[in-house]
């Protein structure tokens, strides 16, 4: 349907232009934060439903998406044929899990962004809103979304999920994600705390805005949501929606102590007026000893 086709551009072309402006002290960077991009021919509705994808908390290293059905008919998610794929990494979501399905109308019908930051809240196709119940039900194979209504999929790391507490193991697994053998500048010192390493002759400033083009983008990673809208799932659909690391920014932590921390405010202390943004927040380091973070 070209109306269809002709709102997603505009909802990927509006997404792709997201660039708060940065309010803040100058100097070099301690904290960065990590923006994704939608790839140019990313899908983000069809006819039938419409997806999105947002932090589980603001910058947290989680993502959830949430599928919206359009129709007045019940539309049957297909989960084994779901995939998150990081690089060529993809993780089915048919395992076991839980769900929360809202019923009746959400805000935002359509290209639904606004949970993603609110300068693109009025990007939707249709409207209204009304109040919602939730309940939760476990996840199998087929899961069904009641006219007009919404699911939220579970919650999932925007990297490769790594179990091993061993410093070597887990940045061997994510040398080979990111294609780089002890070159790409993710440093885990603390296995639970990663960190962009940059050179300190040459500093991440604060509100200095690193652009990657999506061909040479270090990080990549895509949603295919395969739905029927019958029941025993014949002629399946499906949406694919692939992104990729965009835009590293510079920011200003937190004072206290002497010392800059992070904390959920700092995205609207660092652009005032932006509550949330689609990507990650990340200490800054300058280890001699690492690999430096490869600039654009």
């Amino acid at each position: 349907d070209y109306s269809d086709k002709e709102a997603n551009a505009a909802a990927v072309a509006a997404f792709n232009s997201f660039r708060p402006e940065y309010v803040g002290e100058s100097g070099k960077a301690k904290y960065a934060i990590l923006i994704f991009g939608l790839a140019e021919d990313a899908v983000l509705e069809d006819s039938n439903i419409s997806i999105s994808i947002a932090n589980r908390t603001m910058l947290s290293l989680y993502f959830r998406v949430v599928v919206k059905n359009k129709t007045d008919k019940t539309v049957y998610l297909d989960l084994a044929n779901s995939f998150v794929s990081r690089d060529e990494v993809a993780t089915p979501y048919y395992i076991p899990s839980a769900t929360n399905t809202t019923h009746g109308t959400s805000s935002g019908v359509g290209v639904s962004l606004g949970i993603i930051s609110p300068i693109l809240s009025g990007i939707s196709v249709g409207g209204g809103s009304s109040t919602s119940t939730s309940t939760t039900v476990f996840a199998q194979r087929v899961v069904a979304i009641p006219p007009r209504s919404v699911i939220t999929l579970e919650d999932l790391e925007f990297f490769i999920p790594t179990r091993d507490d061993s410093k070597d193991e887990r940045m061997r697994q994510y040398d080979e994600f990111f294609g780089k053998k002890q070159a790409t500048g993710w440093v885990n010192p603390k296995y639970s705390s990663w960190y962009l390493n940059f050179d300190e002759d040459v500093p991440l400033q604060r509100g200095e805005w690193l652009t990657y083009d999506e061909s040479k983008s270090d990080f990549r990673f895509g949603v295919r949501i395969s739905y029927s809208m019958t029941e025993d799932l014949i002629g399946l659909a499906s949406v694919d929606t692939r992104m990729y690391l965009k835009h590293v920014v510079g920011i200003k932590g937190k004072s206290g102590g002497g010392k800059e921390y992070y904390d959920d405010k700092i995205v609207s202390e660092n652009f005032p007026g932006c509550d949330k943004i689609l990507g990650i927040g990340m200490p800054v380091g300058y280890k001699k000893k690492y690999p430096y973070f490869q600039r654009p």
